[in-house]
């Protein structure tokens, strides 16, 4: 005679995920508790016992990302490190009318100033300030798309420079092309929280040259400063990666310039340079999904 009780049937199913880590662990305290004498075998069950916990690695973190309909906003702050492509020439422009002092400037007693017209060129990388804020959209579990408005520094530190004649000094300058990016990318999610990314800048920069300019060693104001040679808007590529842990984001691109840095005010149309940019960044992730 059978008894009835009121406990429903045992029907548990173990998930696929779980069945390594109870493969793992059969292994390991097999492992503890037999005899082992045999070198041999026991090489065979190490191999196995890491071939196990590789395997239940990828299975159990190879798809945890945020549910499709995800929006997210993220703040972040970090460090450029910019230049210039090819040997990018600078021009400085200042007027020699006279001296009163210990400075140069314009006098009544001449009415043709000396207009002097210097180019220098020599670079290094720069370093800057990059900050703002990524508004997210997760498309599907291993696709997002992001929107980004940042403020940049970028641009490129330029070595001293004597002009031949020995007239003309020019002391750390630099070109700051500082401005407004706003990449907009795809992200792939090929790993738990780690993202490839790719897609296309506009950039709004205001160009200046700063530095410490001399004629035949007085110091000189430069009439020219804001470099109107330099166009002020710019296309880039950006590539990297992003890896996410928790709520925290670390982001790190190359932006590859495809557009010369240099406008029609440029004399010699055929230079060409393109402002290349590697930008690390460090932000925090809110997301809201409203399924």
């Amino acid at each position: 005679t059978l008894k009835h009780t009121n406990h429903p049937p045992f029907n548990y199913i173990v998930k696929p995920k779980y069945i390594f880590q109870i493969k793992l662990w059969c292994l390991i305290i097999k492992a503890l508790t037999l005899h082992i004498r045999n070198n041999k075998l026991l090489r065979q069950m190490k191999k196995k016992i890491l071939t196990t916990f590789i395997a239940g690695c990828f299975v159990l973190f190879g798809n945890a990302q945020s549910a499709p309909g995800t929006l997210s906003i993220t703040p972040k702050a970090g460090l450029n490190v910019s230049n210039l492509s090819n040997n990018a020439p600078m021009q400085i422009i200042y007027a020699v009318a006279g001296q009163h002092g210990d400075s140069w400037e314009f006098t009544s007693e001449t009415n043709t100033p000396q207009v002097i017209e210097q180019r220098f060129s020599g670079h290094s990388v720069r370093y800057g300030f990059t900050g703002g804020v990524e508004f997210g959209y997760q498309i599907c579990n291993r696709v997002a798309l992001a929107a980004e408005l940042l403020y940049s520094v970028q641009g490129a530190d330029y070595d001293d420079f004597i002009s031949p004649d020995n007239t003309t000094e020019i002391k750390n300058v630099v070109a700051d092309m500082r401005g407004i990016n706003i990449p907009i990318t795809v992200k792939y999610y090929i790993y738990k929280g780690l993202s490839v990314r790719a897609g296309l800048q506009p950039s709004f920069l205001s160009n200046k040259l700063k530095g410490d300019f001399y004629h035949k060693g007085t110091a000189i104001e430069i009439s020219d400063n804001k470099a109107d040679y330099l166009s002020t808007f710019g296309l880039s590529v950006p590539v990297g990666l992003c890896y996410e842990y928790k709520s925290f984001v670390v982001d790190a691109r190359v932006n590859m310039g495809i557009t010369n840095i240099y406008n029609d005010k440029w004399e010699n149309s055929k230079s060409s340079s393109h402002n290349n940019v590697f930008a690390l960044t460090i932000g925090y992730k809110f997301s809201h999904n409203s399924k």
